[in-house]
């Protein structure tokens, strides 16, 4: 069962949560999903309300206003949010040690479950201008990476 990350306050908490859409998938068998998973746990498959595009040989995902456009992706628990989101601030380049404007952002979005329930999750969103001929139609990496092989795996 997908927990809804809510404190006994009732209040969301988004840094327990987090939601990967590109190559930290299980599936891409990338060494940071190795990290993710010593320090968090799977909850199961979700979605966000955006537009997933192609930039370079790995994916980006933006939101979208459109309630039919979505950007498949995994969601994780986190027990130890700080050890894996400096990690993946680094992976993804938006840490201090990066010039801005950032290639990615992190935000805390509404994911959606499953099972049709709402979670707020850290997830990290493209951050520079794309092009619609770079769009991912079906808004999931795993497809994309299946009918092109040889894709890069970056985020």
């Amino acid at each position: 069962m997908i927990q809804s990350g809510i404190n006994s306050d009732g209040k969301n908490k988004p840094s327990a949560n987090l939601f990967v859409y590109g190559s930290l998938r299980m599936a891409c068998g990338h060494p940071l999903n190795q990290l993710i998973t010593q320090n968090a746990d799977y909850l199961g498959h979700g979605w966000l309300q955006g537009r997933l595009y192609l930039i370079a040989d790995y994916p980006g995902a933006i939101l979208s206003h459109h309630p039919q456009q979505r950007v498949y992706g995994e969601i994780y628990q986190l027990r130890d949010s700080e050890t894996v989101l400096t990690a993946l601030d680094e992976y993804e380049e938006c840490s201090y040690s990066y010039a801005e404007p950032h290639e990615y952002q992190r935000q805390a979005l509404t994911i959606n479950t499953a099972n049709d329930q709402k979670i707020i999750a850290w997830t990290y969103l493209y951050n520079h201008a794309v092009s619609e001929e770079s769009r991912i139609p079906s808004g999931d990496w795993l497809l994309e990476l299946a009918s092109k092989p040889g894709l890069g795996r970056r985020n």
